[in-house]
């Protein structure tokens, strides 16, 4: 289904403008509508995803004025990201364009008060409603947390949106592209360099200190990438991938600091070229 939908995103320019516009109109799945600019920003350029980005903006705007900045801010990363792929065929760049895009909103979002109060409201009002139902109490007291909260969904939701679109590029255009170009993630040491100061600078400067989970990012997706390369390389089976993403559920912190090392070390010692292939 998801195929037949790009097919017809990708066949001209009012089908795009329509299925963006519609998608994001979906509740839960309105961020479906950046996949649809992502997907339109690859295939095509910019130019051209123009015309979804357009369809993708009414229901982006309605969210803004209703106080939820997240879904522009998620329009915004996934066609960064997209952009930068389709210039440079580099996902961890795109990945780390996201990043950076998501912190520069953080100074965004602080320029617009009135629409961080009342979305501060609403999730108020949703925690007394859950607390009056039984659950343990939760304590948001500060507005900046909604900020933090915006940025963190649009990198995340964005980086989601860049990988279902190449995905479905791949899908249509050069099926088992997408496996081995996760496979093959790898951050160059200059880019983990400015990755891992951004994360120093996060932790120094008051301004940025919710943007931690936002440069973390790409250098967690490498570590993916690099795991799921490792089980093909080696034919081990799903169990390993299973146990990797159970550790992140159970270990949290841990796991993704371990995680974290492997890319990080990766970007230097490139442990695919160590290893042979299967055969095709």
């Amino acid at each position: 289904m998801l195929v037949k939908l790009a097919e017809k995103v990708v066949s001209g320019r009012l089908p795009a403008l329509l299925i963006a516009a519609a998608i994001g109109f979906m509740p839960m799945l309105s961020w479906g509508s950046a996949v649809v600019v992502a997907l339109v920003a690859l295939r095509k350029g910019s130019t051209e995803a123009i015309w979804p980005f357009i369809g993708a903006s009414i229901p982006a705007g309605v969210a803004w004025f209703m106080g939820d900045m997240s879904a522009v801010g998620i329009l915004f990363c996934s066609l960064v990201g997209a952009l930068v792929l389709a210039n440079t065929t580099q996902l961890g760049l795109a990945l780390s364009g996201i990043a950076f895009t998501a912190v520069l909103m953080t100074g965004v979002v602080s320029l617009f008060p009135e629409q961080t109060a009342l979305l501060y409201e609403q999730y108020s009002l949703m925690l007394e409603q859950l607390q009056s139902e039984g659950f343990e109490k939760i304590d948001i007291e500060t507005q900046q947390f909604v900020t933090y909260s915006i940025v963190w969904s649009s990198a995340w939701l964005g980086t989601l949106s860049l990988l279902l679109a190449r995905w479905l590029q791949a899908k249509l255009y050069n099926p088992g592209g997408f496996q081995k170009e996760f496979h093959y993630l790898r951050l160059s040491p200059l880019l983990v360099g400015v990755l891992v100061a951004g994360m120093a600078a996060s932790q120094a400067i008051p301004m940025l200190e919710g943007t931690l989970p936002v440069l973390v990012m790409p250098i967690m997706m490498a570590g993916f990438g690099l795991i799921h390369c490792i089980v093909w390389i080696k034919r081990m089976g799903n169990m390993p991938l299973v146990m990797l993403y159970a550790s992140l559920v159970f270990m949290g912190p841990i796991a993704v600091l371990l995680l974290m090392v492997a890319a990080i070390t990766d970007s230097f010692s490139n442990y695919r070229n160590k290893m042979i292939p299967p055969e095709q």
